[in-house]
């Protein structure tokens, strides 16, 4: 969670509602809980009832009855007790926890159940599901309101609680503790500006962080930074980033784009772009047509409700377009409109670029990328992914770009990196060299997980 109530990555990840839950106010305290324990669950009761009904309308768009249930905690548990309940928040984190999965299913006959926030996180989850025995049951997580929450975890009696990545949720991880259910940060990380605004929450977030077990950070860095928000160092150790270790499914293309994309231009892959990244892509690709060097640009944003925004602003540059979701057409510009069909894209690339690194956003994966032998073009925004960017970078797989000037740097970086097949492809397999030093997150993790399972079994609730 980047904000101490929610993140949201789309309308999805807010509650459904049939009609508005009770807010939670100062006079809610759980059993087993301190008294300055229950004030922060009773504040922050208050905080997460204020954000359910501020998400009313929002929340009345497209959701099923079985879906509002699940978000309000009240439906029935999906799964039996003493399962590992393992969350991640919508489909980035839900890859990098299908690395785990497959690492407990392969180490042991621990059940699974996973959770998201997002409905993208419940597409992926299910075809985790279909692949991966150890998983028996998927569902979203209800909203975080401290009692509904303690409720739900205390019906559903899982063995512990593991979440993936950057979520800190006080209603579950407090609620948890207080039924002596262990709780696990696995492949996580933190910000700078989210480690600041957790730092300033001071007394609020402290006993959020004292109910966590354990928790494995992605890099040197993320350990850093819990302990600076107070995380005890003997609860953190650094085991590296799960996504690296997570398979690249790659769905069917609909019919008549395989051939489409086999032929013609080399295919640039804009990859979970943000505005205004489009634009500079645009414009360099733009600036490249008018050098007389043709490539061809899929942009792939990464939220596909903006594909139609995406689409105007490439037909108001110029160029011609198709969607994805459509038959191929003479066009230079592939508008990625189809959620869960990125990376089918990459076998086809010769050169990628990796969004949220010209947006303040910190990158998004490049591993999928780095997997297929793509080297990427990315702008100066990688702290998200610092470790496998250096990693890549020194490979010569990566290539950053200044944020200004861009258009121009963009333009050049492309035009050589075109210029050169021999020198591209040697780029792409030292890259798919360079992500094998990184990997061994999921045994490292799997490893931890099923000791505290173990110790929990011996072990009653800890005392607050």
């Amino acid at each position: 969670m980047t904000d101490v109530v929610a993140r949201r990555d789309d309308a999805a990840e807010t509650p459904p509602l049939g009609g508005l839950p009770s807010p939670e106010g100062p006079s809610v305290r759980e059993p087993g809980l301190s008294r300055f324990h229950g004030f922060v669950l009773g504040a922050y009761g208050v905080a997460a009832g204020a954000a359910v009904a501020a998400a009313r309308i929002a929340l009345l768009r497209g959701a099923g009855a079985s879906e509002r249930a699940e978000r309000l905690g009240t439906a029935p548990p999906p799964c039996g007790p003493g399962r590992l309940l393992l969350h991640a928040v919508s489909a980035g984190e839900m890859t990098a926890a299908s690395a785990l999965a497959s690492e407990i299913e392969r180490t042991c006959g621990v059940k699974l159940l996973l959770t998201t926030g997002t409905r993208e996180g419940r597409i992926v989850a299910e075809r985790i599901r279909e692949t991966c025995r150890a998983v028996e049951a998927v569902a979203f997580l209800p909203w975080d309101r401290p009692g509904a929450v303690r409720r739900w975890l205390a019906r559903l009696a899982p063995a512990a609680v593991v979440t993936v990545e950057a979520e800190l949720w006080p209603g579950l991880f407090l609620g948890a503790r207080s039924l002596g259910i262990p709780v696990a940060v696995a492949s996580a990380r933190l910000r700078p500006g989210e480690a600041w605004r957790y730092a300033r929450a001071g007394p609020f977030f402290r006993p959020v962080v004292d109910a966590v077990a354990w928790i494995g950070a992605r890099t040197e860095e993320d350990r850093e930074r819990f302990l600076a928000i107070g995380v005890s160092p003997s609860r953190v150790e650094v085991t590296g980033d799960l996504k690296l270790d997570a398979p690249t499914p790659a769905a069917a293309l609909p019919p008549g784009w395989e051939a489409w994309l086999a032929i013609g231009p080399p295919l640039l892959v804009a990859a979970s772009t943000h505005a205004p990244e489009e634009e500079l892509l645009l414009a360099a690709v733009k600036r490249l047509r008018g050098e007389s060097a043709e490539v061809r640009l899929a942009i792939a944003p990464r939220h596909v409700a903006r594909s139609s925004e995406v689409e105007r602003l490439a037909r108001q540059a110029g160029f011609g377009t198709c969607r994805l979701s459509g038959p191929p057409g003479p066009a230079s510009i592939l508008v990625v409109d189809t959620f869960g069909l990125l990376s089918s894209l990459w076998p086809h690339a010769a050169i990628g670029f990796l969004g949220g690194t010209f947006a303040p956003v910190g990158g998004h994966s490049p591993v999928a990328a780095a997997e297929a032998g793509v080297p990427l073009l990315a702008g100066p925004s990688l702290e998200g992914v610092r470790d496998v960017a250096d990693a890549l970078r020194h490979a010569g797989a990566l290539v950053e770009v200044g944020k200004d000037g861009a258009v121009e740097e963009l333009a050049a970086a492309l035009a050589r990196l075109l210029s050169d097949d021999g020198d591209r492809l040697r780029r792409g397999e030292a890259g798919r060299r360079a992500l094998g030093s990184l990997r061994g997150a999921a045994a490292r993790t799997a490893t931890r997980i099923l000791g505290l399972l173990a110790s929990a079994r011996h072990t009653g609730p800890e005392p607050l």
